[in-house]
């Protein structure tokens, strides 16, 4: 019975566990989702079994609505990525090998 008792703990954990996880990977794809890729990528979701029993999982805290034409952030200017110098190398002092 106590072997009985820590497997459904356990099951529960994992449960909760899993909720959670998923939880924070739609939170990560919603805060993702704000950058500008150039790809069109859509999220398949995934077939939920009805043998799962009730869900005890918090509903998701709500994502803010887009409003069309206004980005959340102005555009950045397309700038040439800048190229690290070695340290050191201010007044020309290594040699190559």
């Amino acid at each position: 019975d106590e072997v009985t008792q820590q497997n459904a703990a356990l099951v529960e954990e994992s449960a909760a566990a899993a909720e959670s996880l998923d939880a924070q990977a739609h939170a990560l794809t919603d805060i993702v989702s704000r950058f500008k890729t150039g790809v069109d990528v859509r999220r398949a979701q995934p077939a939920r079994s009805h043998a799962q029993g009730p869900s005890h999982r918090k509903p998701a805290p709500a994502a803010r609505a887009a409003v069309k034409g206004s980005p959340a952030r102005p555009e950045i200017a397309q700038t040439k990525p800048r190229v690290p110098t070695p340290a050191g190398d201010e007044d020309g002092s290594w040699e190559a090998f």
